[in-house]
């Protein structure tokens, strides 16, 4: 609602009062909070002084004028109106405003309520209206009357504040200089002449019934939280009027005038018929008192002042309407008079003086001994002032107490009038005596008659005991000072005491009781003492044969029998009697309470007298009022702490020998129902409850943690002698208590409150109290009601003030805790209790549950409602830390029960509004309380915001946040929690984790982040010179990070990043510092009776992992429990002297636990902040587009490799492995900066990439994790994989420096780790000698050139899941392999081409794309040049004339040999076998599952180091043979499986679509065209990309490296095979001419002929999809290849033999080329297996031996027949012939040829819509005609095409000529046919073709003279002889 309207312009204002400045409110209590600040600072700052000195002067008027208010105006009343009608200017506005009638109205109320201004009443509604949320329930009005009384009581006690720090003649000051000069300027302005006058007419006016009448008639109160608020005001208000006059009389020499003034007021006002006395009134007698005793003091008398006053307490003898405070200011008098004689009579007195008045200080005040003592006996006590003290003032403690200046004043007016009075304290004791003694002779002969004479000694004593008892300064102690002889008296007057006679023997014993609390041990010490009637030994020796010899009449029995004349032998005890025994019992009490030593006394040395007490209050005919005091008693020294076992069981035995539960003997129980409840008086109950109490709170304790098992395995605690007192505790006591009546009302709340107590510490040790609890027993009802009621008896009881809300409040904080811990036991019981007894579907109710259950009559959750109403700021803080307690206990997980309350919370606006603002306002309280309670309460707020909010909407966190659930966003000008969250954040530890709770809900993460983006609220946090880092707790910092982390993570957080990143980087370095990891190691204690091994044993088993912390703690309780039990055990047997030896050895064990935990959750504090920072920096390592990205990761990198070389190799593996992922991480983004942008400083760039890596590599050489070292590895590998970023000097830097540290690491953890880290350091290996050889280090090293494929250097791991299997080769292409730049096939034909008339004029071999030359060529042609060259030839001149070579070959020999020479090769090799075949095998021939793919990628993982290792040159290959890896290899079962599908069989025909002749792919086949269409905006050839070392699918995932499991069997046979025969690969390379090499993997090949012969099985290549992409395929083509040329001739001594007889491997190689022919395929992997298949078959047609027939005397050439005469295609299932027909041949050439003409590269076109735009633009049949001829081939296919048609052209034509030369002369018919047949194929299938083709095949004069001769040789009419020349036609 708005409270101002703007209307025009305008620019005179008609009053002023700004409007909204507060003025009245907002302005006096700023200066009251500057006040209390500047007071507590001991060095204020300039700035805040003068700020001070502003803020008291613009209030210098206000105090002038003592707190006046500017009046009622009629003129402003008059403009006020016209506000509403016509408008008006403001000031502070710069417009006319148009004001609201009703704020008009309410304006003009306001300011005839309280006679103020109106315009500052318009200006406090409007406050008021600002403010209206921080008041919830109560309109503006309402709001606004309070705010009027906060700022008078704001304004007085800033008066008071400055009254009380600046020194006078009382006290001095320790403030800093200027804030006194300040503070006296202002009160100067203030102390006038009339200045007592003001203040008592200000006190005057603060009137509390009148200032409520005068509300009340107005409606200007509201509900009780109103009322108690304005009461509590207007008392304060008056307090402080009151401690204005107090410190102004002490502080000043007040005139007699002065004090007069106050007296009036006194003796008109105070008056105990009309009204209480109130705390104000106190402080005015105090003042009274304390001006007296100043201005008469002897050393400063002013005579005037006492003449005066004498003579005014003379002239109103009879005036003061209570004449009680007449009697107390004459007796302050005379006893101030007596003080000057008694100094003049002193030993060294002084001489007299003139004093400042003009008089002596002796005469005249001083009076002489006569006179003095005419004035003693004019003064009698005949109104009893000090009963009327004692009643009126010192039974209200908070009146007094808790002010020590009044509660001294009072103190010394009883010691004066003791010390100098003490012949007026004789006589007033004779006559108590003689009063006392004339009143028991009357009762004893049964007369009943009254006193005539006040007891005035009685009353005396009484009152000192009552002040006494409540001192919380010591001051009983001067009662006990006997060596010094000021106080002698006080002294001799205790000790008096002690021997006073029967009839002072009550009051007496109250009196000790109350000094006793300011020195319990001397008063214990004086009980001890025997000789005298309080002595210990006299009353429990003596007194109690005394009382137990008499028949027991109690008080109440006189009551109701009367006192009148009756025969006195029916009384053996008078009620005298009764008092007396019952005062002392309360004195032993009191000594008990506050002093240990005397409770150990009576436990220890005297348990016979607490048999005694105990057996005693049982008997009925001892007094009832007496056997409750002795229970009390007893309670009291038995007290309530921890005792021994040994003596906790002898009380107990003691306890359950009295059998004060004892049904049919006439036990307490029964006093209860039968005499107790009659009399309405439960006195002996409570003494047993108190009693019960103390003995349970010594024995048992409320645990944290409990062994359930014996909870429930032994239920019967005590073998069920403790069940009676249950019982009579629970059923006739707690469950019938709410329903009896009274005379005491306290006594209802006090049993309530022991009850509930009892039941909550037995909760945790007998189960059927839980029991009852969860079945909806009377007992839970009846704790349900008792909290409610307590919650509707607030109201009255502050109402009454009567003291009676104490008792309440006690009552229902005790009822509210015995209910949060019931909830907190529930869940745990309940587990147990299914665990333990086997019941599943009881009929158990939740606690939860039962809280929520409706009213009959109001149809509302009472109870639920009762417990919200605990939660309000006039709740003391005890009360609502419990009820918020168990409200989170409800809404924890049960988030119907949040939805329910939350619709409670609707039907009650006022109290949900009350709700809300408490818990925001708790956050910002910063008053001190009891203990932690205030900062639990914090907590327990912000835990039940985590906890509701994450509840389906409505839940109660979201009202708490004001969440729009419509729009899920936060409601606009709403003060919500959130706002005192983020206010608070650095003061409450959990509130960054509440923060992080909201930011990371995925409903209200957005705009949670949008509002703290919109209030910059992590800048100031970041911002250099900020020391919030510093402030922060270890906790708050932890998750302060992580939720900077979120916030850095989404878009709108780039701006953070970027300040974090640049700018404000040594923030992060700020954080990592103060994460100072120690290894604090707590020592042992030294034992002598304990083993500290078993002592380590026990800690152990109480130790468990703490879920935030991540730390293993020690439950202290569980640890504590156990010593006690083995201090029980050992007690029994153990000598006396040994006993205190092992207690004080479990308290040292006990604190060692303690100090362990302490570091421990130290440590685990700082684990959690790192844990926070590495999300943050992870976060922005990962954020696009940050500016400095470089030096940002190694900045990172930098820090945290120092934090963890500085930080101690012992610390929590947590630590190392945290650190050791964010490295990861680092290292990651590092090569992919390098990768996105080039490195312009390539020398910088090396030297942080050699000290990440030689850090890093001390880092694993220390590190005792291996899981940290498997993270280290990965990041080394990242590392590694960037040196071909840097110069090689860098790379031969980290092979000299890094490497070798961790070699031994790395070794060890290839056989010793488990799998994963196995995996990442087999890689890693692998990339060591991959770096160390082919880096530039190896030159010399080395005789074998390496292969250019394995030059390239792996790609960029992703992700964590992957790294550690990605294989390193996996950037290897098909060509890397068998890669033909040049022709093998030119070179062997050179003579061919030379003889041939066709031959090119400039034969070379460059002029073909077969150019080479014999086997030789072949050898190095098969090993291209590197296709990596970090550096050009003129670099490399330059480096190889100055670099070091001979270091780097050293460098390179010492890396290798010290990876050839350990152990664990062979035992990697061994494991083969013994290991990996198995499991393999077990994989192979079981379902499918991660863990048994483990097995497979550990092989994976080997099989690639090795190869790596055997790339690395001819020794390592050796090495490898010397351990027999082939053999090992060889062996191993699970190549013998079969888990390819069968070759061909049944349904081929349906299966291929089409015979041998169609020639062309099925339409099921169309899917491997698909391999060349679109993908993404760009033509692709989803080539397979294979290498040695993996390949990438057509979805461009890694094959058979990659981490994901393959779906079948059949994938992961396949993937074996193609491990291994990349390792034959890189053998082959290494050492070409080895011949074990070829006989080895040839047997590879004979043993596994079958298995082998099934990866290229056609339905595994052609049939089945996804699973065209072999690379085992390949890699098996591809091999063959390698290995045909290598082989030796017939000749050979080793006689080898390619295949046997029948191979299924030859018959499988042929199979692919005859499916090709039939299918005309074009996918780029089947192409490129042809071209291999027929270099193997050209290079197997080489051997003699498979020449044809036997020898002969014709020359022979050097060919041998592989193919058969047949023209014609074969077909896989007729013609299974062994060898391929030369048709099949001939189709290949001419669908290659045909695809070559056809062909168009993807590259060079662009492409719309999967058509490309050349095909676009034609029309009609011309885009039909375009489209089906025209194919998008990759280049590397049209180059594979290539070699095809070149390679297949001549097998054609050499196998031609040798069947032609076959012929003998009698078939030359038969020859001529088979030639025309030759001649019309070529003709008809090869001749256009070819020739097309040659158009796009580069160098193709081969190809053109291959095809020439083919035709010469078709037409030619005579038959070739061996070794003869073709001729032309």
């Amino acid at each position: 609602m708005k409270v101002l309207d703007q209307g025009s312009s305008g620019n005179v204002p008609v009053s002023d009062v700004v409007i909204g400045s507060g003025e009245l409110w907002l302005l006096p209590k700023e200066l009251y909070e500057m006040l209390e600040r500047i007071t507590k600072e001991p060095e204020p700052s300039d700035q805040l002084i003068g700020e001070v000195d502003r803020l008291l002067t613009r209030h210098s008027a206000d105090f002038a004028s003592l707190f006046g208010i500017k009046p009622r105006n009629p003129v402003d009343r008059e403009e006020l109106k016209k506000c509403g009608k016509e408008g008006t200017y403001l000031k502070g506005y710069s417009g006319k405003h148009v004001i609201d009638y009703m704020l008009v109205n309410e304006a003009m109320l306001l300011s005839d309520m309280f006679q103020i201004n109106e315009f500052l009443a318009l200006d406090l509604l409007t406050v008021a209206e600002n403010e209206i949320e921080n008041y919830p329930g109560w309109p503006r009005g309402l709001i606004a009357v309070s705010m009027f009384y906060e700022g008078r009581l704001s304004l007085i006690a800033s008066l008071v504040k400055m009254m009380r720090v600046c020194p006078g003649r009382t006290w001095q000051s320790r403030m800093h200089p200027s804030i006194l000069q300040l503070f006296r300027r202002t009160l100067n302005s203030v102390f006038r002449e009339d200045m007592m006058d003001r203040l008592v007419v200000l006190l005057e006016h603060y009137n509390l019934d009148k200032e409520v009448d005068i509300l009340d008639s107005h409606l200007a109160l509201g509900d009780f939280r109103h009322r108690q608020t304005i009461k509590n005001s207007i008392l304060d208000i008056r307090e402080g009027i009151s401690n204005c006059i107090f410190c102004y009389g002490a502080q000043k020499e007040v005139r007699w005038a002065e004090v007069m003034r106050v007296l009036d007021y006194i003796k008109l006002h105070i008056c105990r018929e009309e009204r209480r006395i109130t705390r104000d009134d106190v402080v005015l007698i105090a003042a009274v008192l304390f001006a007296i005793e100043h201005n008469l003091h002897p050393t400063d008398c002013n005579v005037h002042f006492g003449l005066s006053l004498r003579k005014y307490l003379r002239d109103n003898d009879n005036t003061f309407k209570c004449m009680e405070m007449w009697d107390l200011f004459r007796l302050s008098f005379l006893i101030n008079a007596h003080k000057a004689p008694a100094d003049s009579q002193s030993p060294t007195p002084a001489p007299p003086t003139v004093g400042p008045h003009g008089d002596s200080f002796l005469n005249p005040l001083a009076p002489s001994t006569k006179s003095l003592l005419e004035e003693d006996s004019e003064f009698e006590f005949t109104r009893n002032v000090f009963g009327f003290l004692q009643r009126e003032i010192f039974a209200k403690p908070e009146f007094y107490a808790a002010d020590e200046i009044i509660s001294r004043v009072f103190h010394g007016y009883f010691t004066d009038f003791i010390i100098h009075m003490p012949l007026k304290l004789k006589e007033i004791k004779y006559r108590s005596e003689e009063a006392v003694r004339t009143a028991l002779i009357c009762q004893d002969q049964g007369i009943i008659t009254g006193l005539q004479n006040v007891p005035e000694y009685e009353s005396f004593l009484e009152c000192l005991g009552e002040f006494y008892s409540h001192d919380k300064y010591e001051l009983g102690a001067f009662y006990f000072l006997d060596d010094d002889i000021q106080f002698l008296p006080l002294s001799k007057l205790v000790r008096t005491c002690c021997m006073e006679s029967p009839a002072l023997f009550l009051c007496a014993m109250r009196f000790l009781a109350g000094v006793s609390s300011g020195n319990p041990a001397a008063m214990f010490d004086l009980l001890r003492q025997v000789g005298h009637n309080a002595s210990l030994e006299h009353f429990f020796d003596s007194i109690l044969r005394y009382i137990n010899s008499f028949c027991g009449t109690s008080l109440d029995d006189y009551n109701i029998q009367g006192m009148g004349r009756t025969a006195p032998s029916m009384y053996a005890m008078n009620p005298v009697e009764i008092k007396g025994f019952c005062s002392y019992l309360s004195l032993v009490e009191t000594v008990c309470i506050k002093y240990e030593g005397a409770r150990s006394f009576f436990t220890s040395q005297k348990p016979m007298w607490i048999r005694n007490i105990m057996e005693m209050s049982k008997m009925r005919r001892i007094p009832r009022e007496i056997r409750a005091s002795m229970l009390n008693s007893l309670a009291a020294m038995i007290g309530e702490e921890i005792l021994s076992p040994e003596t906790v069981s002898t009380l107990w035995d003691i306890f359950y020998q009295a059998r004060l539960i004892d049904p049919g003997t006439g036990d307490v129980k029964d006093e209860l129902d039968e005499k107790e409840t009659r009399l309405e008086n439960y006195s002996l109950t409570i003494g047993m409850l108190r009693m019960m109490k103390s003995l349970i709170k010594t024995r048992f304790r409320q645990m944290e943690f409990v062994s359930l098992e014996g909870y429930f395995v032994h239920p019967t605690l005590d073998n069920g002698a403790i069940f009676p007192y249950i019982n009579y505790v629970i059923d006739h006591v707690f469950l019938k208590a709410p329903y009896r009546v009274y005379k005491d009302p306290v006594q209802r709340w006090e049993v309530l409150n022991l009850s509930a107590s009892i039941i909550s510490i037995l909760l945790d040790y007998v189960p059927n109290l839980m029991l009852q609890l969860l079945c909806e027993s009377p007992l839970i009802k009846t704790l349900l009601n008792v909290i409610a009621d307590c919650a509707l008896m607030h109201e009255v009881s502050h109402s009454a003030g009567d003291g009676l809300h104490t008792h309440i409040d006690q009552c229902s904080l005790e009822c509210l805790n015995l209910l949060c811990r019931a909830l907190q036991r529930q869940p745990f019981y309940l587990m147990q209790r299914r665990e333990i007894t086997g019941v599943s579907g009881s009929v158990l109710v939740g606690i939860h549950e039962l809280t929520m259950t409706i009213g009959m009559d109001s149809g509302k959750p009472e109870y639920i409602l009762s417990l919200l109403r605990f939660i309000d700021t006039l709740i003391t803080p005890e009360h609502r830390l419990a009820a918020i307690n168990i409200l989170c206990l409800i809404v924890d997980g049960h988030s119907e029960l949040d939805s329910h309350i939350h619709a409670a919370l609707e039907w009650q606006e006022g109290l949900a509004a009350v709700f809300r603002h408490t818990l925001i306002e708790t956050l910002y309280d910063q008053t001190e309380m009891p203990g932690n309670t205030g900062d639990e309460l914090k907590l327990s707020v912000l835990k039940l915001l985590r906890t509701s909010v994450q509840h389906p909407d409505p839940n109660i966190g979201f009202y708490l946040l004001g969440v729009d659930s419509s729009k899920m966003d936060y409601q606009e000008g709403l003060r919500t929690l959130l706002h005192g969250l983020l206010d608070t954040a650095c003061q409450v530890p959990t509130s960054f984790v509440t923060l992080l709770t909201l930011m990371r809900d995925p409903r209200l993460s957005t705009p949670t982040l949008r509002y703290l983006r919109y209030i910059k609220f992590f800048l100031p946090f970041i911002e250099e010179g900020s020391s919030h880092f510093q402030e922060m707790s270890f906790e708050a910092l932890c998750y302060f990070m992580k939720c900077l982390a979120v916030e850095l993570k989404t878009e709108g957080g780039l701006n953070t990043a970027s300040i974090l990143a640049t700018s404000c980087f040594s923030k992060l370095e700020e954080v990592l510092d103060r994460i100072e990891l120690e290894n604090h190691s707590v020592e042992m204690p030294d034992l002598e009776f304990f083993d500290g091994s078993l002592v380590m044993q026990a800690i152990s088993s109480c130790e468990f992992v703490d879920a935030e912390l991540k730390t293993r703690l020690i439950r202290a309780e569980m640890l504590d429990g156990m010593l006690k039990d083995e201090i029980q055990k050992l007690e029994k047997s153990t000598v006396l002297r040994l006993r205190k030896t092992v207690h004080t050895e479990a308290k040292e064990i006990l604190d060692f636990a303690r100090q362990l935990n302490a570091c421990r959750e130290k440590e685990g504090r700082k684990l959690l902040v790192f844990d926070g920072w590495r999300q943050a920096v992870e976060v922005l390592m990962l954020t696009p587009n940050l500016p400095m990205k470089y030096d940002f990761v190694t900045n990172v990198l930098r820090l945290l490799l120092n934090k963890v070389h500085s930080t101690s190799s012992a610390s929590t593996d947590y630590f190392h492995r945290l650190a050791a992922e964010t490295t990861l991480m680092g290292t990651a983004i590092l090569k992919q900066i390098g990768e996105g942008e080039p490195l312009h400083q390539i020398a910088r760039h090396g030297f942080l990439l050699s000290n990440i890596i030689n850090n890093i590599a001390q880092w694993i050489s220390t590190a005792q994790s291996a899981k940290v070292r498997g993270i280290l590895y990965a990041a080394v590998l990242h590392a590694v994989n960037m040196l071909p970023t840097t110069s090689p000097e860098t790379t031969m830097t980290v092979c000299q420096q890094s490497f070798p540290l961790i070699l031994d690491s790395v070794a060890r953890d290839c056989c010793q780790a488990q799998e994963t880290g196995k995996l990442q350091a087999l890689y890693l290996l692998g990339e060591i000698v991959r770096c160390a050889t082919h880096r530039g280090l190896s030159a010399a090293a080395s005789d074998i050139t390496a292969p250019a494929s394995y030059s390239q250097w792996p790609d960029e791991v992703d992700g964590d899941a992957s790294y550690s299997m990605a294989d390193l080769e996996h950037n290897r292409t098909v060509e890397s392999v068998s890669s033909f730049d040049m022709s093998f096939v030119g070179g062997t034909d050179k003579n061919i081409l030379s003889s041939t008339r066709m031959a090119p004029k400039t034969p070379a071999p460059s002029t073909s794309t077969l150019g080479g030359k014999g086997s030789d060529s072949v050898n190095y042609m098969m090993r291209p040049t590197s296709t990596f060259n970090y550096r050009s030839a003129s670099e490399m001149a330059e480096a190889s004339s100055t670099a070091p070579v001979m270091s780097r070959a050293s460098v390179s020999n010492s890396i290798l040999s010290c990876v050839l020479t350990n152990s664990f090769l062979s035992t990697i090799v061994e494991s083969f076998c013994v290991v990996d075949d198995l499991d393999l095998v077990a994989l192979l021939t079981t379902q499918l599952n991660q863990n048994a793919m483990r097995a497979f990628f550990v092989f994976e993982a080997k099989v690639s180091m090795l190869t790596r290792l055997a790339h690395s040159g001819l020794r390592a290959v050796l090495h490898l043979l010397d351990l027999n890896l082939i053999k090992r290899l060889m062996d191993m079962k699970v190549f013998e499986l079969h888990n390819y599908q069968t070759d061909v069989g049944n349904g081929e025909e349906n299966i291929d679509g089409g015979g041998a002749g169609g020639g062309r792919p099925s339409d099921k086949d169309a899917d491997v065209e698909v391999l060349y269409q679109r993908k993404g905006n760009a033509w692709d050839s989803s080539t397979l990309n294979q290498s040695a070392g993996g390949y990438h699918g057509r979805d461009g995932a890694r094959g058979t490296s990659s981490m994901e499991i393959t779906s079948s069997q059949q994938n992961i046979s396949e993937s074996l095979f193609a491990q291994v025969f990349k390792l034959f690969h890189v053998m082959l390379d290494s050492a070409p001419r080895n011949v074990m090499i070829l006989e080895q993997i040839l047997q590879f090949f004979k043993r596994h002929d079958e298995a082998v012969s099934k990866c290229l099985s056609q339905r595994a290549l052609f049939h089945t999809g996804n699973n065209l992409d072999k690379p085992s395929a390949f890699l098996l083509t591809s091999l063959m290849t390698k290995l045909s040329p290598r082989l030796p001739s017939a000749s050979s001594p080793s006689g080898l033999k390619i295949f046997p007889t029948k191979s299924s491997l030859k018959l499988t190689l042929l199979n692919i080329l005859r499916i090709q022919a039939e299918r005309n395929r074009t996918a780029e992997l089947l192409i490129n297996m042809v071209k291999n298949v027929l270099l193997f078959l050209y290079y197997h047609s080489r051997s003699k031996e498979n020449t044809r027939g036997g020898p002969s005397d014709k020359s022979q050439p050097n060919r041998c027949i592989v193919l058969t005469k047949k023209l014609e295609m074969d077909h896989l299932l007729r013609d299974p012939e062994e060898n391929c027909s030369i048709g099949v041949i001939i189709q290949l050439v001419s669908d290659s040829a045909t695809h070559i003409t056809n062909s168009q590269f993807p590259e060079k076109i662009s492409v719309v819509g999967g058509v490309p735009a050349a095909a676009q633009q034609k029309t009609g049949t011309e885009l039909g005609s375009a489209s089906s001829s025209m194919q998008f081939l990759p280049e590397k296919v049209v180059q594979d095409m290539s070699v095809i048609v070149e390679v297949g052209l001549s097998l054609i034509y050499f196998h031609a000529e040798l069947f032609i030369q076959e012929f003998p002369p009698q078939r030359r018919t038969e020859a001529k046919q088979w030639k025309q047949q030759l001649h019309e194929r070529v003709e008809t299938i090869l001749g256009k073709q070819v020739i097309d083709a040659c158009k796009k095949i580069p160098n193709s004069e081969y190809v053109e003279t291959m095809l020439l001769k083919l035709r010469r040789l078709a037409i030619g009419s005579g038959i070739p002889i061996a070794g003869s020349t073709i001729t032309s036609s």
